[in-house]
């Protein structure tokens, strides 16, 4: 009687760790959305519209001097347009894997 009481309580012991896991898969899977969703409503009122950042401008452009005060270049008098991969210069690239690292292009990411 002693061993099916032992069985018993075992068995009992499993189901529970099985139902603990199963109850932690679940708030982790609805922690994650709810999450990124609770970020994204605190942030959207800070957030400019999509109609507000075609329209921007730029009122004070960076300006480039030489060390005797001559005018190197201007930039920034108008709004830059998103560029593909493809059209970022070569030394760009190299320049942001300088400050990030060599594997950029292998890990996944975060």
């Amino acid at each position: 009687m002693t061993k099916r009481n032992a069985t018993a309580r075992l068995v009992h012991f499993l189901v529970g760790i099985v139902i603990a896991c199963l109850a932690l898969a679940i708030i982790l899977a609805l922690t994650v959305p709810i999450g990124f969703y609770g970020m994204a409503m605190y942030l959207s009122p800070t957030l400019p519209s999509t109609q507000e950042i075609k329209t921007a401008s730029l009122e004070m452009p960076l300006q480039i001097y030489s060390s005797d005060d001559k005018l190197i270049g201007q930039y920034g008098n108008r709004l830059s347009l998103p560029v593909t991969f493809e059209e970022i210069p070569k030394n760009l690239t190299n320049a942001f894997l300088a400050a990030e690292d060599s594997s950029f292009f292998q890990h996944s990411g975060i």
